[in-house]
């Protein structure tokens, strides 16, 4: 498959870590954008094709870095073979009345774009891309790890629901859970 699967999963592991540690859930529904398509209908369209997946992460019974990444894996597999089921239909099945002052399913989005970008160059025009700040957030939390133009993490959320200090202070949390799942991949969570 996807050879950026394994640092998708690797990061969203630790991302669910992280969100278990601020909720004590140990269940927590994650959105991640999806471009692969596998409709032939869109490949000769231009455009933005892209699908909301939901994730959900067990982390009951004390598991550790490993254990939740098989898991993960499974999910994010499952996840890949309905890739085509579209996500406002998914939110009119499982939400027939919702409550339109949040996002509907989840309120968390973990977002690692994988189409690789660089200096574009056509027809004698060249342009690069640059970093933008929507200063708009879609959902409570939103974690995008940019791994092609800026190699930054960005942590957008509700203002409404966290200062800026706890987002800085979340994202350093999550440094140091990075670091402590490569260190050591086996130890329990707790």
């Amino acid at each position: 498959g996807d050879p950026h699967a394994p640092m998708f999963q690797s990061l969203l592991v630790c991302f669910h870590f992280l969100l278990m540690r601020y909720s004590c859930q140990i269940q927590f529904p994650v959105c991640s954008p999806f471009a692969n398509w596998t409709q032939s209908a869109v490949n000769s369209i231009i455009g933005s094709f892209v699908n909301t997946l939901v994730l959900l992460t067990d982390l009951s019974g004390d598991p550790t870095f490993i254990e939740v990444l098989a898991g993960v894996r499974d999910t994010a597999l499952g996840a890949y073979a309905n890739q085509d089921f579209p996500f406002d239909k998914l939110v009119e099945t499982m939400h027939s009345t919702r409550d339109h002052s949040s996002a509907p399913l989840v309120q968390v989005l973990f977002n690692l774009p994988n189409a690789p970008i660089g200096e574009i160059n056509v027809n004698g025009l060249s342009w690069v891309p640059f970093e933008v700040d929507s200063r708009a957030a879609q959902f409570d939390l939103s974690l995008t790890i940019e791994t092609e133009i800026a190699r930054k993490a960005y942590l957008t959320f509700n203002t409404d629901l966290f200062e800026r200090q706890t987002a800085e202070r979340m994202l350093g949390q999550y440094k140091v859970l990075l670091l402590s799942a490569l260190a050591h991949p086996s130890v329990k969570l707790s």
